[in-house]
Formats: C-alpha cells, sequence, structure tokens
C-alpha cells in the first residue's frame, strides 16, 4: 500500500494507471444557464436576485424548502434557498446577504452581478420540509427568512396556525419587503434587545418549531426549546458541514482503476485521490452542491455534507469526497 502525498507534493507524483476521471452522477439533476432578470436592495447588506431561464422556457418545479445551486465567481459554488412562490415557473428567486467572512460568493452578488448577466446553476435540491404538526412557528435570523417563506405559504394553505419571528438588525427592512405582503398579519419583528426565548414563551404543545439562520443564532433557538416536552426542531443554518469528529487516515480501494493507497488524517479524500492521479470534479469544496459524488461499493462512509436526504445516508452508496470521511477502515470506490 503507497501512502498519499500531502496536497503541496501531489504533483510529484503520478499513477502508473493515468489520469482517472471520476463518472459518478451528481446529486440534484442537471443545471444550467440563467439570466439575472432583477436584482433588488432590500437593505446594504441584503439583495433579492431573480433568475429565469434564457430562452424565457419555465423553470423546473420545486418544493418548499429547496435551495439551488449557483456556480459564482471563480468556480465558487453556493447554495442559496429559494424564496418565492413555487407555482411560478417564470423565475426564481433568492435572498443573499453580504457576509463579513466572505470568500467571495456574496461579494460577488452585491457588487458585481449585474441585470442581465448569465450565471450557471447545477440543480435545485430539497431542504427544509413542512412536518405534521398542530401549528408551526418559525424563527428567522436575517436571510434565513428565505426558505421559510414557502413554508410558511405551504402551512397557510394548509389552514395549520403559524407565526414567525424575524431577528436581525435590518429585520424591519426585510418585515416591509413586498415578497411578504401576504404573509404579514402573522409577522412579527424581535426588538433589538429581545432574547430568542421571548418568542418562544408562549408556544403550545403540538408546535413544530422552524429557525434558520446564522449558526449562533440556530444554537440559541435549540438551547431556548431545551428541556421542553414534546418540543420538536427543525433547523437550517449558513455555516459548513459538521465536522462530524476527528479525520482518521482510511484505505481507498478505486475498483476500476485498480489501486488501493491510503489517505491520511487531515488529508480529504479529494486531496488523496488527485494526488494520485484520480480526477474527480471539486466546485464548493464544502458539501454543499454533489459534484464530487462518487458510488461507494464497500465500506460506510462517514457523511458530513449538507446535501445528502436521510435516505441517502443511510443507504450509504454515495460519498461527497470534498468533505465525508469513512466509519470503516476501508471504502471501495467505483472509479
Amino acid at each position: 500500500m503507497s501512502s498519499v502525498p500531502t496536497p503541496a507534493s501531489a504533483h510529484q507524483q503520478r499513477s502508473p494507471y493515468g489520469r482517472v476521471r471520476s463518472t459518478a452522477r451528481r446529486p440534484g439533476g442537471s443545471g444550467g444557464p440563467l439570466v439575472v432578470a432583477a436584482k433588488t436592495f432590500l437593505s446594504p447588506s441584503l439583495v433579492t436576485l431573480d433568475l429565469r431561464e434564457p430562452n424565457g422556457r419555465p423553470l423546473p418545479r420545486w418544493t418548499a424548502g429547496s435551495h439551488v445551486n449557483l456556480v459564482l465567481a471563480h468556480g465558487l459554488v453556493r447554495p442559496y434557498s429559494l424564496c418565492g412562490r413555487t407555482d411560478e415557473r417564470g423565475f426564481w428567486r433568492i435572498l443573499v446577504r453580504r457576509h463579513g467572512r466572505s470568500r467571495g460568493a456574496s461579494d460577488h452578488i452585491h457588487d458585481s452581478l449585474r441585470t442581465g448577466d448569465r450565471i450557471e446553476h447545477l440543480g435545485v435540491q430539497p431542504g427544509l420540509t413542512l412536518a405534521g404538526a398542530r401549528r408551526y412557528r418559525f424563527l428567522a435570523g436575517g436571510a434565513g427568512i428565505a426558505p421559510l417563506i414557502p413554508l410558511a405559504r405551504l402551512a397557510a394553505s394548509a389552514g395549520v396556525p403559524w407565526s414567525m419571528t424575524l431577528f436581525g438588525h435590518d429585520a424591519r427592512q426585510v418585515a416591509g419587503w413586498q415578497e411578504l405582503a401576504d404573509l404579514a398579519p402573522a409577522l412579527t419583528v424581535a426588538r433589538k434587545d429581545e432574547a430568542i426565548a421571548t418568542g418562544l414563551q408562549d408556544m403550545q404543545s403540538g408546535t413544530a418549531v422552524y429557525a434558520c439562520g446564522p449558526e449562533p443564532f440556530v444554537t440559541a433557538v435549540d438551547h431556548a426549546l431545551a428541556g421542553r416536552p414534546g418540543a420538536r426542531l427543525f433547523r437550517e443554518s449558513f455555516t459548513g458541514p459538521a465536522a462530524g469528529g476527528p479525520s482518521r487516515a482510511v484505505e481507498l480501494v478505486l475498483a476500476r482503476s485498480k489501486l488501493s493507497f491510503s489517505v491520511p488524517a487531515g488529508t480529504s479524500l479529494n486531496e488523496g485521490l488527485r494526488a494520485m492521479g484520480v480526477e474527480v470534479p471539486v466546485a464548493c469544496g464544502a458539501g454543499f452542491c454533489g459534484a464530487c459524488a462518487v458510488k461507494v461499493l464497500e465500506g460506510a462512509p462517514d457523511h458530513r455534507d449538507r446535501l445528502l436526504s436521510a435516505e441517502e445516508r443511510a443507504a450509504g452508496n454515495v460519498i461527497l469526497t470534498c468533505v465525508s470521511r469513512s466509519r470503516t477502515p476501508e471504502l471501495l470506490l467505483d472509479l
């Protein structure tokens, strides 16, 4: 068995079988180009984009809570929740906050993207779904309102009582957004000093709580619900994949290319594969887009992505090699 070199020395070694290209199916279906039909600033740090198909054809249907993976400047891939109406086929609407620690994606959207520009997408993925409940409480931190808007509409159409509280320094600007006009009667804006727990004080039994926003916000909601019997929290945050515990060395066996080698702890599976001359596409590098998905033939993946569904994780027959690891000492991959 040969040990995989670190990324810095990867260019010095090549597999005797030449370069191997991944043929794994990318989760999320087909993508393609989109055109920026409209760009509107709700505040200095929040902007909405309406994206349409270049030739005016209807866009694919989507379900409440879904997100679209966009390919931005320098090949960055980022997921953005769709916040328009699910029956609108003419355009997709997203809401983007400028992040102080942006790696370039939100800055590009805020500063460089213009109406009429083209942008690629890698398909739509399901996210939060509306669970059965007697009532719903939606808590949104800033741009975290995006996936909650269609979920609230779904609850309203089903005749189930619901309410939504907006948190954040620009919550009032968001509350005044025309997109929310039909939801306004059930919306409240939290005071700047209002604790998250305050918004949960009158929560009744049988309520499903949905929280979306920055990770500290969602964690605070989780803590506020601790100890409440029967409380159910459905959450989505803006952070990358969960750490999933320490990384250990794993032996990769590639069925088609007849390679077997070790990927040391601290080196991603993608880095290990590339070091041995095996090309696996990578886009977001954070477990969002599915570009690096590879079929697993044997072994148990340690899923650390934010893309695969619970059913796909349980099946264990695909792994996102940019972030995920292995729960078994060896993985047999279809490469």
